[in-house]
């Protein structure tokens, strides 16, 4: 915060005034020797800015212009005080009080103005106050080069005992001069700070009606702002509800497809079921693993089964002689006059069956 008020009221000061303080701080600016040509006023106050010299500023009481040291004691006044000047720029203000040891009451101060008055209100106060401080610097001088001219007339009357009646009247023209000059600032100044008060007044109409303006546009914008996003999350709603609804159309299309091919195949199979070679086996494996794509249609009959299903519509029987007693195959083929293959071994199973397997691969290249 400290570096940031020394900014500023270091850029609010003449070139002449910052070589004066960089003088009196002995800043060394490289590349420019002491008593040379001055250095740019940014490259001086870039190097002011640095925290040592911030330090020597700080403790180096920076005085001001002799009449503004005689008129004002910154550094033994209040707060209050200080806010209440009105023909002194805040700059030289902060400067006195900065160089003093008292940075708690010019951050005070320059908080209170920038919330006052804004960055670019302080900016044009400061401008202001220049031209009524340099008014006021002059008259004081007048008046001081007078009281100075009072002085050595009144020594030299002294001196001149016979003529001090005549040098009294003339003092005396003088000193109404001056008492009618002082009343005539006086008028001037008064007629400044109405001027000024009514400005003020009219400016600060000026901003209660613009932050009334800027107030009712906020509200719009906020309305607006709402409507977009009740919009928004409408449409965000019916874009859910639209893209559900395509998924329930599409996953509606899958299952269709899937249904049609499920047909398909189901219809195939059958075609290919009905076209199989049946074959009735007399006797339980016990794995129906080796049943799985079997080109024929297989019946297994149990042994409890044989004399209850009837086989003429069987093209072909086998019988497991390693499940079933040969007897009872014997009595089947009887039953049934048809020729049953005796299979004598599981793996003897396996192999008729993939040798169906190929069989009727062949016949599916072929068709």
């Amino acid at each position: 915060m400290l570096k940031e008020i020394w900014k500023w009221v270091l850029n609010q000061q003449e070139d002449q005034q910052i070589s004066e303080i960089v003088n009196t701080v002995q800043v060394v600016i490289p590349g420019f020797r002491k008593g040379s040509k001055l250095p740019p006023k940014h490259i001086m106050i870039m190097q002011l800015l640095k925290p040592k010299y911030i330090q020597r500023m700080a403790n180096s009481s920076i005085s001001l212009s002799g009449e503004l040291d005689e008129a004002y004691d910154f550094l033994n006044m209040s707060d209050k005080e200080l806010e209440s000047i009105k023909n002194i720029p805040p700059s030289l203000i902060l400067l006195k009080l900065l160089s003093g040891k008292e940075e708690d009451k010019a951050i005070t101060l320059f908080d209170c103005w920038k919330r006052e008055h804004g960055e670019e209100g302080l900016q044009k106060m400061e401008e202001e106050r220049k031209t009524v401080m340099e008014t006021w610097l002059t008259s004081v001088k007048k008046d001081n080069e007078k009281k100075e001219s009072f002085k050595e007339e009144l020594e030299a009357s002294s001196k001149e005992g016979g003529k001090w009646e005549k040098i009294q009247k003339k003092l005396e023209r003088k000193l109404k001069i001056l008492q009618d000059d002082f009343e005539q600032l006086q008028s001037e100044y008064k007629a400044y700070q109405d001027e000024k008060k009514e400005k003020e007044k009219e400016e600060k109409k000026e901003y209660q009606l613009l932050k009334t303006e800027y107030n009712q546009l906020q509200q719009e914008y906020q309305s607006e702002k709402l409507s977009y996003h009740v919009a928004k999350e409408n449409w965000e709603k019916e874009k859910v509800a639209l893209l559900l609804q395509i998924e329930t159309i599409q996953n509606e299309k899958i299952q269709c497809y899937s249904n049609l091919l499920n047909q398909e195949n189901k219809l195939e199979n059958e075609k290919d079921r009905k076209t199989m070679r049946k074959i009735y086996l007399l006797g339980n494996p016990h794995n129906s693993s080796i049943f799985l794509n079997c080109p024929f249609d297989v019946k297994i009959v149990e042994r409890k089964e044989l004399d209850k299903v009837d086989f003429t519509d069987s093209q072909e029987i086998w019988g497991l002689t390693y499940k079933l007693d040969p007897q009872l195959l014997k009595n089947v083929q009887r039953q049934t006059n048809i020729s049953i293959k005796k299979i004598e071994t599981f793996q003897q199973l396996k192999q008729e069956i993939e040798k169906g397997r190929e069989e009727y691969a062949k016949q599916k290249v072929g068709s």
